[in-house]
Order: structure tokens, then C-alpha cells, then sequence
């Protein structure tokens, strides 16, 4: 048993590795008839629980690699005939232990002529689908019909897809209906000219522009007198996001399914997306994803916040606006109109209109001016407060990375020494020139207080200062905070107009010894008592830049969004 368990180890950790000439350990061991001497029934035998559950984890973690493994063959599920198939007899009441007569495998009564006959060709299978795409049974055509109208309309002919029962509402155009049915049974069941003849008929062609006779005679557009608007559904909405970043992988076909949640994110249609029916991901979910574990006839349309939030935050959006921007970098033409026209033309597939033109130049211009580091109004930087001036000298630290704004990703940076600042703590840099401050952005004109805390809970070292410094009023407060020391730091009122500061400096006393300090301050507005910032749940790495922005916003519009 012994030996057994160690060369069922040696194979799993072999297949891990990669190594295919140990995959088939377990089903070698499972053929033969001893081990070591010992009977297979006695090593069976000598198994207690715990050793079948390891041998019953091995041999799962064996087979998972044989399917997932770089070097394994495709496979798909495939359902087989029995040589000798036969009839199942039928459950009393449903239970299994107890049998009725046999049922002959044969087609359903209730849609069959009188003379109805079982199948003879084996499992009946076949006979079954002949039966189901028959021409004498038009429902199939019908069914199959309204879904192909749904997916090019946006609309049903019949609304209960999954339903063409005498209880569901009437279609309002029967003899529609009826004649693409017989087409499409006419030419073969042939997919393609059906949706030729659809796409090429004058209904399909429309605007979907209202005009008002045809909204008062029909509002729901239920005989189809214009195109309606389709919102694209999960699927085409990924599929067009990598499009209009040049990062759709078109000649990448077939294969087996991928992640396309984590970074780096495949190029991969969606169509190739993994789906793991006992764990759908939230994000299927938010989109309105068919549960993969029923029939779904349709797919049902919600409108959620989570949906926008998606668009605005998510790092596949945010990926692909990144790579939109880099187009935009080498262009030979740097101004701001031919950047423009290219983003419209990647990604709404048309040129601006003079109108548009002017409003996204407007908005490259005042988003530029705005502080852009974290895509918040804080900014996080180093600098010192000018005593002889009454201001504050401010820079932005350059690099984000281990939940810190710093000079580099190594500590102490060559520029910046130990100046950093993380949501709630930081540390000043080597000399009063590069103390660690944090700015807030004003974005309009009120009156705020301010609100926090500084601690450091260090012994060593000789201590840190801090000033609360205003553009327009000057310094607000400061405070000495010593060794294991502790502090609040509120300003009561203070007046700003919009595009003013306030910095929160954190210097450091007589040397930079231990000098870790944590501040996490908030401003709020005294008039409504809102929070306007909070630099602990506001903190984050870098925000959008101004091209970045607008071609987010293009990617969040209906345009974009609908298919018109």
C-alpha cells in the first residue's frame, strides 16, 4: 500500500510538472492485478476512508491535467447509441423501483397520426429529429423563424419564444410568419438565405427614426414600421470593445474556452469565454447572461447600476481606452482634431460632426487643467511649505505601485528618498524639500472643515511636524507629534472657490529616523454635511488622462452602446 501511495504521488506530481509519460500512472496501477505482492483486493481491502479520499483526490487532480494540460487533444462531450438500445417501462407515480409497461420509443401521440409506429433504427434518435425538422410539422420552422426575426429586429413576431401554445397572445402577423417558415423548410433549412431575404427586405432596411402617424398607430412597433433600437447584448458589447481598440482577435478561431475576466485579457471573441455553470461570474450576471443550467428561450433585458459602473471602472474598459490613447501617440499629427476624428472613427465608425468637434475639444482643454493623478480630487506628492512666499511647493509623485504613491518602486528612491504616502500613513522624505503631502482640488466655491488624525506609533526617532496650508488663506494649523504620539487636525471652516488647494504637509523633525506617521484626512462640506473627500477610501493609482476621459465617454455612449 506503501508503494502503491508513492507512485501514485510521483504521477500526480509528474503530471503537474507536464511530464505526459507519467498521466496514464493511475490507469497502469488500476489494470493490474497485484502490487508488490500483495492481491488487488487486499490493497483495496487495507484502504480506510482517508486513504480513499486521497486516492479519489489524485485521481481527480490526474484527469484535470489530462483535460486542461497545454498538450491535451480538444474534446467535446458526445452521446453514443447502446448496440442492443431498448425500451423504458414507466414509473409508477414517478418511481424508479416500481415498473409499468414498457413505453415504445416513438413520436408523441398528441401530434401524430393515428397509425403511429415506434421506431425501429436503433436508439430512435434520428427518427426523432426527422420527425421534429419535418415539413409536416411546421412548428419547428415557425419557432426557429421568430428567433432568427428577434436576433435581426430586436423584436418577436411571436413574444413567448418558448411558447406557441393556444394560451399565449396571437402573432399580430400570422401570414408573415407562416411564409418564412415555408421558405426556410423550401431551401433546405438553409440559414443563410433566410437572413439574406430578411436583410435585404425593405422592413429591415428602415430608420428607426419615429415619425408621428406611425407612433400613434403603433407606439410598440409591433408591425415593424421602422427599425427599433437594440442594445447589445454581453457578448457583441465585449466583442465591440476590443474592435475599437484594434485588440480583437479575429484569426484566432476555435480552441478551447478561455478566462476572459483576468489580466491580461484575452483578444478572444466572447464567444470563447469560459462558463462555469456551478459559478457564474457576478459580471455574466450584471449583463443579463442566461443561466446556463436551463433552457432559456430569450434573454431577458435589465437596466442596473452595476451595468454603467462596468463601463466607467472596469479594468477590461480601462485596458482598452489605454490602447485607444497609444493610437492616438503615434499619429504623425498631434493636434487636437485629428486625435479627435480618430477616436470617433475607431469607435463609433464615423466622422464628428462640427458640433461634436467643438464640444471635445472644449472638454480635452478643462479636463487637462484638472488634476489628473488619481482620477480623484486628491493628489499625492512631495514638496515643502514656503515660509517667505506663504505657499506650498508642490510636485506629484511619479510612481504607484504596492498600494504607495513614491519616487520608484525602491525605497529610497535616488530623487525622493523615503517620501511616500499610502490611503492612510506615509512617511517624509530625507530633508524638508521633499516632505510627503497630500492636496485636495476644490471643485467648486463653499465651506468645508477639516477632520483627522495623526499617529505614529514608532518610539525611535525625534518626531514629525504637520501644517494644514490654504492657497488663498494661508496656514491653517500645525502640529508637533512626537515619538508614539497622536494628534487631531481639525480646521473648523474654511471658505474655497473652485480650482483652489489645501495641503496636508507632514514634514519631518530633526532627521527622517522613523518617521512613519498615519493621517487620513476629510473634508466636508458644512452646509449640507457631505464628505466631499476622504483620503483613506479615496486613495487609488493613476486616474484617466483628459484623452482618456473622452474616449471613455465615447465608449459609454448610447451610440456606442445600441445597435441603430
Amino acid at each position: 500500500l506503501t508503494e502503491a501511495a508513492a507512485l501514485y504521488a510521483k504521477g500526480f506530481a509528474a503530471a503537474k510538472a507536464g511530464d505526459a509519460a507519467f498521466a496514464g500512472m493511475l490507469t497502469w496501477l488500476d489494470a493490474q492485478d497485484g502490487l508488490a505482492g500483495i492481491p488487488k483486493e487486499e490493497l483495496l481491502r487495507g484502504m480506510n476512508r482517508g486513504d480513499r479520499e486521497k486516492e479519489n483526490g489524485l485521481r481527480a487532480a490526474v484527469e484535470e491535467w489530462k483535460v486542461t494540460s497545454l498538450g491535451a487533444p480538444p474534446r467535446a462531450m458526445v452521446m453514443v447509441d447502446v448496440d442492443t438500445p431498448g425500451d423504458s417501462p414507466i414509473f409508477i407515480r414517478g418511481n424508479a423501483g416500481r415498473h409499468g409497461p414498457p413505453a415504445p420509443r416513438q413520436f408523441l401521440q398528441a401530434i401524430s397520426p393515428p397509425d403511429r409506429k415506434p421506431f425501429t433504427k436503433g436508439s430512435g434518435r434520428m427518427e426523432m429529429a426527422e420527425r421534429i425538422a419535418s415539413p409536416t410539422n411546421p412548428l419547428t420552422a415557425r419557432v426557429f423563424v421568430n428567433r432568427i426575426w428577434s436576433w435581426l429586429f430586436g423584436g418577436y413576431l411571436v413574444d413567448t419564444p418558448g411558447d406557441f401554445g393556444v394560451r399565449t397572445p396571437a402573432p399580430d402577423n400570422p401570414e408573415l410568419l407562416d411564409a418564412l417558415a415555408s421558405q426556410l423548410m423550401e431551401d433546405g433549412w438553409s440559414i443563410k438565405r433566410l437572413q439574406r431575404s430578411i436583410l435585404l427586405s425593405r422592413a429591415w432596411q428602415q430608420s428607426s427614426t419615429v415619425a408621428g402617424p406611425t407612433l400613434a398607430k403603433d407606439p410598440q412597433n409591433r408591425l415593424f414600421g421602422r427599425q427599433n433600437r437594440v442594445r447589445l447584448d454581453f457578448e457583441a458589447l465585449r466583442d465591440s470593445l476590443l474592435k475599437a481598440s484594434g485588440k480583437l482577435e479575429l484569426t484566432s478561431v476555435g480552441g478551447r474556452s478561455v478566462d476572459i475576466l483576468t489580466e491580461p485579457f484575452t483578444g478572444k471573441r466572447t464567444l470563447y469565454g469560459f462558463v462555469d455553470r456551478q459559478n457564474l461570474p457576478a459580471l455574466f450576471r450584471t449583463f443579463d447572461f442566461a443561466s446556463p443550467d436551463t433552457t432559456a428561450p430569450k434573454r431577458f433585458e435589465t437596466t442596473v447600476p452595476q451595468q454603467a459602473l462596468f463601463m466607467m471602472n472596469s479594468p477590461f474598459v480601462q485596458a482598452q481606452t489605454k490602447e485607444l490613447i497609444r493610437q492616438l501617440d503615434t499619429l504623425p499629427d498631434k493636434g487636437t482634431e485629428p486625435r479627435v476624428r480618430h477616436l470617433f472613427e475607431q469607435i463609433l465608425s464615423r466622422d464628428p460632426e462640427p458640433e461634436e468637434l467643438a464640444l471635445m475639444r472644449q472638454a480635452v482643454e478643462e479636463l487637462t487643467l484638472e488634476p489628473r493623478q488619481t482620477g480623484s480630487r486628491w493628489q499625492n506628492g512631495f514638496g515643502q511649505y514656503d515660509d517667505a512666499a506663504k505657499s506650498v511647493k508642490f510636485t506629484p509623485l511619479p510612481w504607484f505601485g504596492e498600494a504607495r504613491w513614491s519616487g520608484g518602486p525602491v525605497l529610497p528612491d535616488p530623487v525622493t528618498g523615503w517620501a511616500s504616502l499610502g490611503a492612510d500613513h506615509g512617511h517624509p522624505g530625507n530633508d524638508h524639500a521633499h516632505a510627503a503631502i497630500r492636496r485636495w482640488n476644490a471643485p467648486e466655491a463653499t465651506t468645508v472643515s477639516l477632520s483627522g488624525k495623526i499617529s505614529r506609533a514608532s518610539e525611535a526617532g525625534d518626531g514629525v511636524k504637520a501644517l494644514i496650508v490654504s492657497n488663498r488663506h494661508g496656514v491653517l494649523g500645525t502640529w508637533d507629534i512626537g515619538p508614539k504620539g497622536e494628534v487631531k487636525t481639525s480646521v473648523a471652516s474654511v471658505t474655497v472657490e473652485s480650482g483652489d488647494t489645501i495641503d496636508f504637509v507632514l514634514d519631518r523633525g530633526g532627521d527622517s529616523n522613523s518617521d512613519s506617521f498615519h493621517w487620513a484626512p476629510r473634508v466636508t462640506d458644512t452646509r449640507t454635511g457631505v464628505v466631499l473627500a476622504d483620503a483613506r477610501e479615496d486613495f487609488g493609482g493613476p486616474g484617466m488622462s483628459a484623452w482618456e476621459a473622452c474616449a471613455q465617454t465615447l465608449l459609454c455612449s448610447n451610440e456606442f452602446l445600441f445597435t441603430d
